[in-house]
């Protein structure tokens, strides 16, 4: 999660969100865990305390979408699929004490 979030920069539209996020939970929420970040910084600082991991890999897709455009041809998007080696993460998780 920490390389994806550093590979990604964290957009400041998350931000933004995470923002409202914060706003709606009311003091009582808060009080009770609605998150355990207080601020952007501190979301970062937890982020940064993570292990790391497998690797994250990073893989572009092209596709298609039902919408026509001004040529009358249907709109097409890059999306990105990010994902990490699934036994890579089990031996990750093999290899965790606090799982034994």
């Amino acid at each position: 999660m920490n390389e994806l979030l550093q590979l990604k920069k964290v957009s400041k539209i998350f931000l933004v969100e995470y923002r409202v996020i914060l706003k709606h939970c009311t003091s009582q929420f808060q009080k009770e865990g609605c998150t355990s970040f207080h601020n952007s910084r501190s979301l970062f600082q937890k982020i940064d305390a993570l292990l790391s991991g497998p690797k994250w890999t990073c893989e572009l897709f092209e596709i298609e979408g039902d919408i026509l455009n001004e040529s009358g041809a249907l709109q097409t998007e890059t999306v990105e699929l990010w994902h990490q080696n699934p036994v890579e993460c089990i031996q990750e998780l093999i290899g965790n004490p606090d799982f034994k």
